[in-house]
């Protein structure tokens, strides 16, 4: 089953800055929702960065991370058997078409696979206008060009038998009878009512944008029919406008997207060098902390895409030096909107009546080039603002604080 395609990226105004603060570079986002998850989509052309619209597309940004990030089941292909890994880490980029778009996602590498399942749209057409924009132009008696309709027979197909369907008629009998009111509804007809009675279902709940050059977009094979597969655009296409659900947009690395344009394609519009995805993941916001003995990686992972209310402190010490670093100490204090649930790493907590203040087993011995991780998760009690703090004893030259602020939504 082939994919179709759409996409939209976000309106011009009212970006917010995100930054990522690091001590070796500084990445500047221009988002349109400050709280919005970044992802890297790391091909063998170079890097893009996209900003993903969790609040307007939530059930498609969740399918796309979880599958990206391997926390989501999916059929394998070749064993039929349901897995959990990385889904799109070493898929390829099987359709380009330049000028138009480049497409992924799809495990058999030629449009024609998925994860195993399907879900719905999350589309809002009256926002996209597509309520107000009539099939056929009273003025010039043309179809409108979003259709793409380009026979009398693609019209029939795309706009009378649809509607015929939906008005209940079921022989040629009752065709003839009420062929003057079929004529009238087409008139009256809009391109929103047209697509319903493909099949599509629209939400006003959902905020849509146009689909423009460097949106992202699940490809599809009609309404509902979204798996794995997406799309970037190169160029606008408003004529994909209601018909797929645009979750993300290209924030940083538009050149790689129009590098891959330029690329040899074969009949069927497949490169012939693969464009390879490396892998898909989540952008982390990192603080590194270094001194003369030790490097500190330390960061939060809200679950922003669920809004579970789990949040996941990550804190990574590599030794730096030539000798071993012994007696390391970690301490962490969670704040009230927080609840200790668990915690996996180079040592654990020691038992502790305050489950708000975790005390580690010191790690004994780390040698010169190693280094230990630990990941201390927990569950949001309430929304907020939280401030975990950690600190670190044992390293040659004092103590290191870390502080890490993290806006909390707790499970509805």
């Amino acid at each position: 089953m082939k994919s179709a395609l759409f996409i939209c990226i976000a309106i011009l105004s009212g970006y917010a800055l995100a930054i990522a603060k690091d001590e070796n570079k500084m990445e500047i986002f221009e988002k349109e929702y400050p709280d919005d998850p970044v992802c890297i989509i790391s091909t063998s052309m170079g890097d893009i960065y996209i900003e993903l619209f969790a609040d307007e597309a939530p059930k498609t940004v969740s399918n796309f991370i979880e599958l990206a990030e391997g926390a989501k089941e999916f059929q394998d292909p070749k064993t039929n058997l349901s897995i959990t890994r990385p889904f799109y880490d070493g898929l390829i980029f099987h359709r380009v078409i330049k000028d138009f778009m480049m497409q992924g996602g799809c495990p058999s590498g030629d449009g024609t696979g998925g994860p195993g399942y399907h879900f719905e749209d999350e589309i809002n057409a009256a926002l996209l206008g597509l309520d107000k924009i009539k099939v056929i132009d009273s003025k010039t008696g043309n179809v409108d060009p979003r259709l793409m309709v380009r026979s009398q027979e693609e019209f029939l197909q795309l706009v009378a038998a649809p509607l015929v369907r939906r008005m209940g008629i079921t022989s040629d009998e009752e065709l003839k009878k009420r062929e003057e009111e079929i004529n009238k509804r087409i008139s009256e007809l809009t391109i929103k009512e047209c697509y319903e009675n493909m099949g599509y279902k629209y939400s006003d709940k959902f905020k849509s944008h146009e689909p423009v050059k460097g949106s992202l977009a699940m490809a599809n094979a009609g309404p509902n029919t979204n798996g794995s597969q997406f799309f970037i655009n190169m160029k606008d296409t408003p004529w994909l406008a209601g018909k797929h659900t645009v979750f993300g947009k290209v924030i940083k690395g538009i050149e790689v997207v129009e590098k891959a344009g330029e690329t040899k394609v074969n009949q069927a519009c497949k490169p012939e060098t693969d464009i390879k995805i490396k892998s898909i993941r989540l952008y982390k916001e990192k603080t590194i902390v270094k001194n003369g003995n030790a490097e500190i990686e330390f960061y939060d992972l809200f679950d922003t895409v669920k809004k579970s209310g789990e949040v996941k402190y990550i804190l990574s010490l590599s030794n730096q030096s030539d000798k071993p670093l012994l007696n390391i100490k970690l301490e962490c204090t969670l704040p009230d909107e927080l609840t200790f649930v668990n915690s996996t790493g180079r040592t654990k907590p020691k038992d502790s009546k305050n489950t708000r203040q975790l005390i580690f087993e010191p790690l004994g011995n780390l040698k010169e080039g190693e280094s230990a991780k630990w990941i201390i998760i927990a569950k949001a009690e309430k929304s907020g603002e939280a401030i975990f703090t950690a600190k670190i004893s044992g390293l040659k030259s004092g103590d290191i604080n870390l502080t890490e602020k993290t806006v909390i939504k707790k499970a509805e």
